[in-house]
């Protein structure tokens, strides 16, 4: 997988399997995007479970959807756009 959009649907469970399951099809220049980061307490939570996850290397919040990378040549972090 090169690029993903994954809109689920909005619970903490479904978001990470389905994170879960294209993560085990990515590579190093993966990036998977993630809507609606904070629509709810379940979506921000599996939000932050997705930017811990050790397969992540960096994320990048936008607000209404995140940035996931796996680029091992990135540091470990986490970054928020503030509009």
């Amino acid at each position: 997988v090169d690029v993903a959009f994954l809109d689920a649907n909005h619970t903490y469970l479904h978001t990470y399997e389905y994170f879960t399951a294209l993560a085990k099809k990515i590579h190093a220049k993966s990036v998977i995007v993630v809507d609606d980061i904070h629509h709810s307490e379940e979506m921000e939570k599996a939000w932050k479970k997705i930017c811990a996850d050790e397969r992540v290397t960096s994320t990048m919040d936008l607000y209404q959807m995140g940035l996931v990378f796996f680029d091992q040549h990135y540091w470990k972090r986490n970054y928020t756009m503030r509009l």
